[in-house]
């Protein structure tokens, strides 16, 4: 039977409604916080949804524009009294199924949920004539560019083709392979991630093929290489573009023959792996420069995914806006989260050249600079966001230029230190306290303090306040603030 959401702040309202739906075998959730039942929608799966007009923190209104961002396709149905009609008609033009004037006979009620789920279901039939986003997690799009790549993806998930993945960096090369791997028959198996851009050329013939002992110097012991690591599963090689020209001769003829040589044997051995590749350069224009074979480019490039910038698909900004915030608010045990007014408009003026890593990382900062339930434009300012409402109160004036800094990395340290600094001034530099803030340890914060040369307070280097960082800590560090590898997807 289909599931039912009902939302209202009247929890006397939610049991009637749950009592009447029940017994005509619905199943029915209720939520009385329309930032919860935002949770709800979000992950998990429901076929309808009932809500009140006039709520606490955001209005029906407001709720139903995020109902339809993370599931446009499920029908809302809002509940108003008299003198709130005017809002229920903006709401049907807002794209909800039907509003139920309170109060209204269980009947009516009845009817009405009936005929929202024959039109969904009808609506969702018809939508079968082409196939839609099969289950990816952490994917999200409602724009026409993500909902052309949903049944592709379906279609690549079936077979066990090369597939290489193009797109500016950013835009979630990885986290498509994942999905592809995780959708495949070979799901229950290895997913090995190679990052070509991030190794010398010297180390990813071994890294690739593995060695014998004593093959070459250092070589004290045999070792695997990824292709045998991954066998029976997937093999994601990012950054494809950068493999030199020597090697790609090698893995030419393991794509082709399904078999590989460790370096210093003789020995062929079989593996089957299926091969993900991944770029943010053009591979066409690389082969015409005499950069890259045409023939590996052909064998790669059997089913081929481009995704689009994110500036292409503005739509889906909001979308993951809400994700990112719900996510990053959970994560660091704060209470839910929303964006003052005039915030998300902001993020999707912006041109978002780093993509959706940006946009992440633009809202995880928020979140720690942010000092209660509402992410505030200056909080994005603080964390190095260059758009929003709030430019002409900095000075600056539409179509003034935006000082970017050189590169991603130089941009990363800068809004990693102004994050540490924030968490330690608003915490009287008590690191413990900052670092329970930041969502990190305080042993991964001294690292950080360290490496980004942070100055503290003399009481703070004195250790009076603080123990210093414990010697078995490496020069790399434990942890870092930004999880994800700059230049990777």
């Amino acid at each position: 039977m289909a599931n039912i959401l009902v939302v209202d702040d009247d929890e006397n309202i939610l049991e009637v409604i749950r009592a009447r739906l029940e017994a005509n075998g619905y199943q029915v959730e209720t939520c009385s916080d329309p930032l919860d039942a935002l949770a709800v929608v979000r992950e998990q799966e429901c076929d309808l949804v009932v809500s009140d007009v006039r709520m606490p923190q955001i209005d029906g209104i407001e709720f139903l524009r995020r109902v339809r961002q993370l599931r446009h396709r499920v029908p809302v149905i809002l509940l108003t009294a008299y003198g709130t009609i005017p809002s229920a008609v903006e709401a049907i033009k807002e794209g909800a199924f039907d509003y139920l004037t309170k109060p209204f006979q269980g009947k009516e009620l009845l009817k009405t949920v009936e005929r929202a789920l024959g039109e969904a279901a009808k609506s969702f039939a018809d939508a079968r004539g082409r196939p839609d986003q099969k289950h990816f997690p952490g994917v999200y799009g409602i724009s026409q560019r993500m909902r052309d790549l949903y049944p592709l993806l379906e279609r690549i998930c079936a077979t066990d083709s090369t597939v290489l993945i193009q797109g500016e960096s950013g835009t979630g090369k990885e986290l498509i392979a994942q999905m592809i791997h995780s959708n495949s028959s070979r799901a229950g198996e290895r997913f090995v991630v190679l990052d070509c851009g991030a190794m010398p050329g010297s180390l990813i013939e071994s890294e690739l093929f593995g060695h014998a002992k004593g093959a070459f110097t250092h070589a004290a012991e045999t070792r695997k290489g990824l292709f045998e690591l991954a066998d029976r599963g997937t093999l994601f090689i990012d950054e494809i573009g950068s493999l030199p020209m020597d090697l790609q001769p090698r893995l030419l003829r393991a794509l082709q023959e399904g078999q590989i040589r460790r370096i210093g044997e003789n020995q062929m051995r079989s593996v089957s792996v299926r091969v993900v590749a991944a770029t943010n350069v053009d591979l066409q224009e690389r082969v015409k420069k005499g950069l890259f074979r045409l023939d590996l480019y052909y064998r790669l490039a059997v089913l081929k995914v481009e995704l689009p910038p994110l500036r292409e698909r503005k739509e889906d900004i909001p979308l993951l806006a809400e994700y990112f915030l719900q996510n990053f608010s959970k994560k660091m045990k704060r209470e839910p989260m929303r964006f003052e007014q005039g915030v998300v408009e902001s993020l999707c003026s912006y041109g978002w050249p780093g993509n959706i890593r940006e946009l992440k990382n633009v809202i995880e900062a928020g979140v720690v600079l942010s000092r209660g339930p509402i992410v505030t434009a200056q909080d994005l300012r603080m964390a190095g966001f260059p758009g929003g409402p709030a430019d002409a109160a900095y000075g600056r004036r539409p179509g003034d230029e935006i000082e970017l800094p050189g590169s991603l990395p130089a941009y990363l340290e800068s809004l990693e230190r102004r994050m540490i600094l924030k968490a330690l001034e608003d915490n009287n530099w008590v690191q413990k306290d900052a670092a329970e803030k930041l969502g990190i340890s305080p042993r991964v914060l001294c690292y950080k303090i360290k490496k980004l040369e942070i100055d503290i307070p003399r009481l703070q280097r004195a250790g009076i306040l603080n123990e210093a960082p414990g010697e078995d800590e490496g020069e790399e560090g434990p942890a870092v603030l930004f999880k994800d590898k700059v230049g990777s997807d």
